[in-house]
């Protein structure tokens, strides 16, 4: 889905304005776009770790009384791709016409402590969607909808360790921005990775370790590297939001140790809880934006079992103040039913298996969709070989048989050598 010129630049004038402090008491953001605003805190030097030891959470009310939004900040280091400082954010979602009041900031900080409270904004109409949320007046609970309840077909794309723009020996000559603007012209969803997983960056990387130094060791998920996250992840989800698509963040990496360790989080007693707290603060709020905890769970170092990942989902989805689809990718086999529970932490299932005929892929669906309950939205993958690829990943949800097709691919380039 396209927008508008207007649709499209005046979330970036909201964005710059919120950014340099000039919020006024009536400053007014489109329906379903970013609002995003900065506070200012007590000074962090690289040693310190605001992520885990300050807590910041806003609460936005419509004028009508409800709804009301719980939405988390972010540390955000210099909040101008700076790795240490004193900038934290909140990204906000009008998700109705009308003025928007914050009406209160808790923090243990005292100079984030009630900053920006009594900020008022309005909400105009916009056309755009909205967020995806499970239908639950279709077929069974079959169809994802928008939030304007529109049933979007989509059909996406996987660009696993793009983000890195480099290869083992050297850049690959890729462009974050420019590469999903190309790939929106054929599909309206992008599957890909927070981190450079095997192709990491050799001076950029997503986290910092004890003394501050950069590292791609996922290990040290709690302390996320700002830079990276503004210059890379944010600027994925910022450009496939722009152009409509479906930005699917996967959280643990394919392949490597370092970037499949980031839910282990070994250098903060196993817990991953404030990496997940961060990156919900961070991406929570985009409409667009789906959430994969882990790529194949089960079968990579480290592997989680299913009462891991579902104590994960369920605390990702806490976190959470929108309807942001959850799920998790297992090896080639069916659904694993022990990772349903009665808090569906998950609105749908991936499985992932060599199939090559639709009418088998269907009843495979079908089968997947009991053993993931009956409330989800069950999806499925079949793999292919091509001439130009090294291997394509083609998924298909339960409702794309009457409605849509997501064709997710894992395209391989003849010279990175694994897809």
């Amino acid at each position: 889905m396209k927008y508008s010129f207007q649709e499209r630049v005046f979330p970036v004038i909201m964005y710059f304005i919120a950014l340099t402090g000039l919020s006024t008491a009536q400053d007014s953001v489109p329906q379903y776009h970013i609002f995003e605003l900065s506070f200012t805190g007590t000074n962090h030097t690289l040693n310190d770790n605001p992520l885990r030891d300050i807590e910041l959470r806003t609460i936005w009310r419509h004028e009508t009384g409800e709804p009301l939004y719980h939405i988390y900040g972010f540390w955000d280091g210099d909040g101008n791709d700076g790795s240490y400082g004193d900038i934290y954010k909140v990204r906000f979602y009008p998700t109705r016409t009308g003025m928007w009041e914050l009406v209160e900031v808790i923090s243990n900080d005292p100079e984030l402590l009630d900053q920006n409270v009594g900020l008022e904004i309005e909400c105009i109409p916009s056309g755009h969607p909205g967020f995806w949320i499970v239908d639950r007046e279709s077929a069974n609970g079959h169809w994802y909808k928008r939030s304007d309840g529109s049933h979007p077909y989509f059909i996406g794309n996987t660009f696993y360790s793009f983000v890195s723009e480099y290869f083992i020996d050297g850049p690959n000559g890729s462009n974050i921005e420019k590469d999903i603007r190309e790939c929106g012209k054929y599909y309206n969803k992008i599957r890909f990775a927070i981190t450079g997983d095997i192709y990491p960056h050799p001076v950029e990387e997503p986290f910092l370790d004890n003394l501050g130094n950069p590292t791609d060791n996922g290990d040290f998920s709690h302390r996320p590297n700002p830079s990276w996250f503004n210059k890379q992840v944010d600027l994925a989800v910022k450009t496939a939001n722009e152009m409509g698509m479906i930005a699917d963040i996967i959280l643990n990496g394919h392949d490597s140790e370092n970037a499949r360790s980031a839910l282990r989080a070994g250098e903060n007693g196993s817990d991953p809880l404030p990496f997940l707290k961060y990156i919900s603060a961070r991406y929570g709020s985009y409409p667009n934006v789906w959430f994969c905890l882990s790529n194949e769970y089960d079968i990579r170092k480290p592997k989680f079992n299913a009462e891991e990942i579902k104590v994960i989902g369920n605390k990702l989805k806490s976190f959470l103040a929108y309807p942001a689809p959850i799920s998790v990718h297992p090896s080639q086999r069916d659904w694993d039913p022990s990772l349903n529970d009665m808090y569906n932490w998950n609105d749908h299932i991936i499985i992932q298996n060599k199939i090559k005929t639709i009418h088998l892929a269907t009843d495979k669906i079908e089968l997947n969709y009991y053993r993931g309950m009956a409330n989800l939205l069950s999806m499925m993958s079949w793999h292919m070989r091509g001439k130009e690829t090294a291997g394509q990943n083609l998924m298909c949800c339960k409702p794309c048989l009457e409605h849509s097709w997501e064709a997710d691919m894992v395209l391989q380039d003849k010279n990175q050598g694994k897809s």
